[in-house]
């Protein structure tokens, strides 16, 4: 089983990382559109064990699939770096996956999409990340946290502070202080919330629902922000978020 090391950058602009990866003499691997479905036992117990379990599915700008993947992630470790256990395996059939997982009493919680530009530099994996209500992030993922802060210096980024939270957590935490349902956010509402919160910046506009890849959405389930989980009925669970 291999471990996760990385840390989580909040940025404004992709640009001067990405100028900074170039100058380095950086790969980069892909740019895509992920659909992240994230699985539980019905009982949250995964949740509470502080675990998570993925399927992710990437597309190209054509809207083809080029990969998907399965993972399991373990608890993580107090750190200022993000780490964790992880089993990571491609699939060549992801509707077959989450139909496989469904078969196993695993139910599917969240499903959020997030645009991602990948860089490879010092054995280490960079990612420039979108995503909807918290906007742009970068990742840095590598063998131990000396080559993650090596290439955090070389890309000019070693005064910003490390993220903790996960992406899950965050996005749940911007919908529930809007005062915004974290249940369902779906294409034919977008244009009600939009009017009704006009006067509150950062309207959650991007996360994908199941069954509509293509089309940015929101649906958030059962998840809660800061170390605690939302019920369906929107009350807290006191439960920690383990993506």
């Amino acid at each position: 089983m291999s471990v996760e090391i990385e840390a989580k950058l909040k940025v404004e602009s992709h640009g001067p990382a990405r100028a900074a990866l170039k100058a380095a003499g950086a790969g980069q691997i892909a740019r895509v559109l992920e659909e992240n479905h994230i699985f539980d036992n019905p009982d949250r117990a995964m949740l509470a064990a502080d675990c998570g379990l993925r399927v992710r599915v990437c597309r190209d700008d054509a809207g083809r699939v080029v990969s998907a993947t399965m993972t399991y992630k373990g608890p993580r470790s107090d750190s200022r770096f993000k780490s964790r256990p992880e089993i990571q395996f491609h699939v060549d059939n992801a509707q077959a996956a989450l139909d496989f997982l469904g078969a196993l009493g695993f139910v599917e919680a969240v499903c959020f999409e997030k645009r991602r530009e990948s860089w490879e530099l010092h054995g280490c994996r960079i990612e420039l990340d979108e995503l909807p209500c918290l906007g742009l992030y970068i990742e840095i993922e590598g063998p131990d946290e000396e080559a993650v802060s090596l290439v955090q210096r070389s890309i000019g980024l070693a005064e910003l502070p490390h993220e903790p939270r996960s992406y899950i957590a965050m996005l749940a935490d911007h919908c529930h202080t809007r005062g915004l349902p974290t249940t369902s956010i779906r294409l034919d509402s977008e244009r009600r919330y939009r009017k009704r919160y006009r006067k509150r910046a950062g309207w959650p506009w991007v996360i994908a629902h199941p069954g509509l890849p293509q089309i940015r959405t929101c649906a958030i389930n059962a998840y809660g922000s800061s170390g605690q989980g939302f019920a369906a009925d929107g009350t807290l669970s006191g439960r920690r978020l383990p993506l």
